[in-house]
């Protein structure tokens, strides 16, 4: 009898976790385009950076394992963020004290709305206030202390419009962003995705589509995961003194993975003139679906 109750209690508690686990499947919503907005910033707040990816479609397999890669990415930055915050809370709380007055005075919204619509901040007083070379420092490490910020303070900003049946764009404050590509949402298999522009042809003129592109281009971001995760242990172990010196750290160990995408993405260029593939229109043979 109690070996056939305790059989029971682990069967209960195998179909509890299963169910657990499908129901956090479904946590976030995509029931539309604004969905979508509201739970990125519902995963950013839950510490779920990593699962931001889910939320963008891909065409393929092998996008879809390159926003794997960035997926593991974006939640080492966020522990990253973490580890900061609790290793240098007097620098991160000035840093966003500088991030506040300068909200306040339009400065940070001009910067980003400008950037994301396309639009000239000008040469106002404003956005000439304070020292170029700090304004840099703390963009830098407001990246490191708080990556996701800026979608937590300003997800009002951001919104849909429709463009077509099942397409929305995303805007800022009303307008297209980063115009002229846009961002746009599309409901695929019941769901609202963030596609990815790979399918515009000014995209396509850009970005080689041959298959050492796109086995080089997962190892060139989890090369970058690497040196999150390493800057991330430097921070927990106090490898570091302050805010500025991870910085310095953060910007010495980046010029590498750089120099390497630059030299992969010029040799698939190069593989691309010399293939020369049928049409980006063809269908994929590896669709991945979301």
């Amino acid at each position: 009898m109690v070996r056939r109750t305790g059989t029971c209690i682990a069967r209960t508690a195998v179909l509890l976790a299963v169910a657990a686990w499908a129901g956090g499947c479904e946590e976030y919503s995509q029931d539309s385009a604004q969905a979508v907005v509201q739970s990125a910033r519902q995963m950013v707040t839950e510490g779920r950076a990593d699962r931001l990816p889910t939320l963008i479609y891909a065409e393929s397999k092998r996008e879809r394992r390159v926003l794997r890669e960035v997926g593991s990415l974006l939640g080492h930055v966020q522990d990253l963020a973490v580890a900061v915050n609790e290793a240098f809370p007097a620098e991160v709380a000035a840093l966003r004290a500088r991030a506040e007055a300068a909200a306040k005075d339009g400065r940070a919204s001009s910067m980003i709305g400008g950037w994301f619509t396309g639009r000239s901040t000008g040469n106002r007083a404003g956005n000439r206030a304070g020292n170029p070379q700090q304004v840099l420092s703390d963009v830098f490490a407001g990246i490191m202390a708080d990556p996701f910020g800026w979608l937590e303070q300003n997800e009002t900003r951001l919104g849909t419009e429709y463009v077509a049946q099942d397409t929305e764009a995303l805007t800022w404050d009303g307008r297209a962003i980063l115009p002229p590509l846009g961002v746009l949402l599309k409901r695929q298999e019941g769901k609202w995705y963030v596609l990815l522009p790979t399918h515009m042809p000014a995209v396509q003129r850009m970005m080689p589509d041959n298959e050492e592109f796109w086995a080089a281009l997962p190892e060139l971001v989890h090369v970058v995961d690497n040196m999150i995760v390493d800057l991330t242990r430097d921070v927990r172990e106090r490898k570091v003194r302050d805010l500025e010196a991870l910085s310095e750290q953060a910007g010495k160990r980046a010029f590498v993975p750089m120099m390497i995408a630059a030299y992969a993405l010029g040799k698939s260029a190069r593989a691309e003139e010399d293939v020369r593939p049928a049409p980006r229109g063809a269908p994929a043979s590896d669709d991945g679906g979301p």
